[in-house]
C-alpha cells in the first residue's frame, strides 16, 4: 500500500533523511558506536511515529536545540543523555543560595507562595509595560492589584497554580538574557509544521543543531500551552502574542523514557536521525514477538548509573514522578532534599 500524502506530511523529517542510526556500547565498554538501522526497523519506526501522531492521548512534539559543543555531545554524551534526558536550565543553575532567584523556583521554596507570586507579578507587569509599543501584536494590559488581593484568600494550591502560569509567561516572553538562564521550563512545538519550527530554533545560533522528538502525555500536569497562556491573560484584559510557534512549556524538562530520538541538522540538510537505544530494544522485541508496545507511555530504561550520568551532563539537580499520583518532585542529590514541584490550575 502506498504512503498517503497525509501520512507523508505527518512523517515530516522522517521522510527527509535516509540515514537512521542508534548507538550501542563498544567492545571495550568504554563508549559507544553508531549502528545503522536495518530496513524493517526503519519501517517500524515510521509506523510508531504515525501511531503517535494519531494518538489523542499524547502531543507528539519536537524541540530545536542549538546545543553548545554540539559535536562533543554527539561523540561522547549520548549514553548519558538517553539515561537522563533533557533538563531545564534551572537544573544546571548552581546558585542555590541566591535569594534573589528564590521566588522564581518552580518547586516549593522557603517563602510563602503568595510572596513569591507578588514578586513574580511585579516582573510580569514590567515585561508587559516594556512590550506595549505600537506593534502589529497590539500587546497591552496589566495584571491588576485586585487579583493579588483575591488570590491571597485562596488555598496555597491555587496560589502555586498561578505561580506556575506566571513563570510560564516569563519563559514564553522569549528574552534570552532574562529568566531563561534559570528557567524551570523547556519548550516544545507541536501540530503541523513542528519540524520546520524546531529546525528554526535548532539553527538560530549555529549552523548545526539537534531536533528532539518527544512524546508528551496529555494526562500529566507538567506542561502549559502558550495558546492557553494567552487565554488566561485575556481574563485580566491583557493581550499577549499569538502562539505562532505552537509552543508547549514543560516544567523541569524531558524524561528520557519519552524521547524517541533526535535529528541532527546542518543548514538545509537533515543529516540523520538517531533513535533512542531503549526504543530500539523495544522495537526489536516487538518485531520478534509480532506485537506492538504502547509507546504513549514511553519505554522502560535502566537508570542504575543515573546520578553519574547526571553529573557527566553538568546537571546539579533532577526531578522524579510518582507513577501512582503523577506528582513531580525536585531532587537535590547533594542535600538529599526532595521538594514538591508546582502544577498549573
Amino acid at each position: 500500500m502506498s504512503e498517503s500524502s497525509k501520512d507523508r506530511e505527518k512523517l515530516g523529517f522522517f521522510n527527509e533523511t535516509k540515514r537512521f542510526e542508534t548507538i550501542e556500547e563498544n567492545e571495550t565498554h568504554t563508549g559507544y558506536v553508531f549502528k545503522k538501522l536495518d530496513r524493517p526497523i526503519v519501517k517500524y519506526l515510521k509506523s510508531v511515529v504515525l501511531d503517535l501522531e494519531n494518538d489523542e492521548n499524547v502531543y507528539f512534539c519536537a524541540r530545536g536545540d542549538s546545543k553548545d559543543a554540539n559535536q562533543d555531545f554527539i561523540d561522547n554524551k549520548l549514553i548519558d543523555f538517553f539515561v537522563v534526558g533533557e533538563k531545564s536550565k534551572a537544573h544546571i543553575d548552581d546558585a542555590k543560595n541566591d535569594i534573589s532567584k528564590e521566588p522564581f523556583r518552580h518547586y516549593e521554596t522557603n517563602n510563602p507562595t503568595i510572596d513569591d507570586l507578588k514578586y513574580i507579578i511585579t516582573d510580569v507587569n514590567k515585561v508587559l509595560k516594556a512590550k506595549q509599543k505600537p506593534t502589529v501584536d497590539g500587546i497591552n494590559g496589566q495584571i491588576p492589584i485586585q487579583f493579588l488581593t483575591e488570590v491571597e484568600k485562596q488555598p496555597e494550591s491555587i496560589q502555586k497554580g498561578w505561580k506556575f502560569i506566571f513563570l510560564a509567561f516569563l519563559h514564553n516572553n522569549g528574552d534570552e538574557d532574562y529568566f531563561k538562564p534559570y528557567s524551570g521550563f523547556v519548550s516544545l512545538t507541536h501540530t503541523g509544521g513542528k519540524y520546520k519550527k524546531a529546525k528554526f530554533f535548532a539553527l538560530k545560533w549555529s549552523s548545526n543543531g539537534l531536533i528532539y522528538i518527544y512524546i508528551l502525555n496529555k494526562n500529566l500536569k507538567n506542561y502549559f500551552k502558550a495558546d492557553d497562556l494567552k487565554k488566561r491573560l485575556s481574563r485580566f484584559g491583557v493581550n499577549w502574542y499569538k502562539d505562532k510557534h505552537k509552543e508547549i512549556m514543560v516544567i523541569n524538562g524531558l524524561y528520557p523514557h519519552y524521547i524517541l530520538g533526535f535529528f541532527e541538522v546542518e543548514g538545509d540538510l537533515i543529516k540523520r536521525f538517531i533513535l533512542n537505544p531503549w526504543f530500539y530494544s523495544q522495537f526489536k522485541a516487538d518485531l520478534n514477538l509480532n506485537q506492538k508496545y504502547d509507546y504513549s507511555n514511553g519505554v522502560l530504561i535502566d537508570q542504575e548509573n543515573f546520578e553519574e550520568s547526571l553529573a557527566n551532563l553538568g546537571y546539579k539537580t533532577y526531578f522524579i514522578r510518582d507513577l501512582l499520583t503523577n506528582k513531580e518532585y525536585h531532587v537535590d542529590p547533594e542535600s538529599a532534599e526532595i521538594k514538591d514541584v508546582i502544577e498549573p490550575i
